[in-house]
């Protein structure tokens, strides 16, 4: 798996809510061509490790981006 903890840019500092972060950063490199069609992002688990952020986090940006059609979840 590509390492995608280089686009995601978290400031605990921000006023900004830490799931509207990741999904802006996530968006931000899907629309950059960072991440491309099918490419597979990180699990939740895996996030939640490595960001120190809570799963509900995780899974808030996720459907953030589901929402408008960017990302496709397959379980497994």
């Amino acid at each position: 798996m590509r390492n995608y903890l280089k686009v995601i840019a978290i400031d605990p500092q921000s006023n900004v809510p830490k799931y509207q972060q990741l999904y802006m950063s996530l968006l931000g490199a899907i629309e950059d061509g960072k991440i491309v069609k099918g490419d597979a992002l990180p699990s939740i688990s895996d996030l939640t490790c490595a960001l120190s952020l809570s799963k509900n986090t995780i899974e808030r940006a996720y459907q953030a981006l589901r929402d408008i059609g960017v990302l496709k979840s397959n379980q497994g």
